[in-house]
């Protein structure tokens, strides 16, 4: 099912509001993606060390963004493991090459322009792929395809790793209830519907003959007192969905709930509010790629 995906180019100021990379998709821009994963830095190094990566394995980082996992990944694997990170973006990549030739990692790590719903490498080529944060970008028919990929190019019995916000067990406060009417009415773009599904990447790995190792959710809250890194992340994805909120016919309630996520030089300004909390949920699936698959053989 091909879903509407909103038309908007990277803002030209010097704050892009949507925090776009150069491939139009929203929340992807370096300094966004480092301020997430510094928000996040304890849970999401917890999730990638409970996947069961392996000294010495060659894993692709599958939709990589701007490398922000390869510094944990690497010292996973070790000086004999190996790291291939592909993403869309150019700019992204770069990054990860600048790092690489800071040897800013633990491992060997090769970044390349590349898309993960049809990849070039031969089959049975990687241990694992770890995949955070991409199949929100992908149609159901291309998260079929990108599965299919990766069951292709990971050897018998490797794993694969993916990570996905679950927006249906996101909550804030206050105003939660206002927050979901928005969300309702967002539901038919790419994005926000499938982070509101993301549970059926179970079901289109099982299609596919992959087996299913774990399925664990991951709660990253923020409570006040707030850290200056709590404060850059929140500030970003506030305004994000206060700004893409006013895309929409909104009732006076709801047009107030936008307005405050957006100013933070308001009075009013939300993540100000003494009940303040947010919370977000990420999936992780682990998949087993069969010993005797025959596919691809």
């Amino acid at each position: 099912m091909y879903l509407q995906q909103i038309n908007t180019a990277p803002n030209a100021s010097n704050e892009n509001i949507h925090k776009i990379s150069s491939t139009g998709h929203f929340l992807t821009e370096c300094s966004y993606l480092d301020s997430h994963y510094n928000a996040a830095r304890r849970q999401y190094n917890k999730m990638v060390r409970s996947i069961g990566f392996h000294k010495g394995w060659s894993v692709l980082d599958a939709g990589s963004g701007n490398g922000c996992f390869i510094p944990t990944l690497s010292r996973i694997l070790g000086n004999n493991g190996t790291i291939y990170a592909i993403d869309l973006s150019q700019e992204n990549i770069n990054s990860i090459k600048k790092h690489i030739d800071n040897e800013n990692f633990a491992c060997r790590v090769f970044a390349d322009i590349g898309s993960i719903t049809s990849m070039r490498y031969r089959s049975n080529s990687f241990d694992a792929i770890w995949c955070s944060n991409v199949f929100q970008y992908l149609t159901d028919r291309e998260k079929e395809q990108t599965i299919s990929e990766f069951y292709r190019i990971v050897r018998p019995g490797g794993l694969i790793a993916i990570k996905e916000l679950d927006l249906s067990a996101s909550y804030i406060c206050p105003d939660l209830l206002v927050f979901w009417n928005i969300i309702k009415r967002m539901k038919f773009y790419t994005q926000i519907h499938s982070t509101l599904h993301t549970p059926e990447i179970a079901k289109i790995a099982l299609q596919i003959d992959l087996e299913i190792v774990k399925h664990k959710t991951f709660l990253v809250e923020w409570i006040p007192p707030l850290k200056p890194a709590d404060l850059l992340y929140l500030n970003a994805i506030s305004q994000f969905f206060g700004n893409f909120a006013l895309k929409f016919d909104l009732s006076e309630k709801e047009l107030f709930f936008a307005n405050r996520l957006i100013n933070p030089f308001s009075e009013d300004y939300y993540i100000n509010s003494k009940d303040f909390y947010w919370r977000e949920a990420y999936a992780v699936f682990i998949f087993k790629v069969p010993i005797n698959k025959s596919k691809y053989d």
